[in-house]
């Protein structure tokens, strides 16, 4: 919708009922996803994940929010990263007062 229908997440979030975070959310995740799959099979690579802090700090309010489920790199980013690790607390505890 996004590349295809010149939408804005803001519609495409409309259109999937859900919040406009968590719409880019699962656009990057798909786009990296295709990413990964493509290099695979045009160069028979398999990379090595790594996410930056950046990359999870935009998956850290719909995580905190249980709009999101986590996966095994975003937790072992978090767990390894103590910065990323007191955003996600934050999140969780501002969260609890929503």
């Amino acid at each position: 919708m996004h590349k295809y229908q010149q939408m804005d997440y803001r519609e495409i979030a409309g259109v999937l009922k859900l919040s406009e975070s968590a719409t880019k959310s699962l656009l990057f995740r798909a786009y990296e996803t295709l990413r990964q799959q493509l290099k695979q099979f045009v160069f028979g690579e398999v990379e090595e994940s790594s996410m930056n802090c950046n990359q999870i700090r935009e998956l850290l309010p719909d995580l905190a929010a249980g709009m999101s489920t986590s996966t095994p790199e975003v937790n072992q980013h978090i767990a390894s990263c103590d910065t990323c690790a007191a955003h996600l607390r934050d999140f969780q505890s501002t969260m609890a007062f929503a």
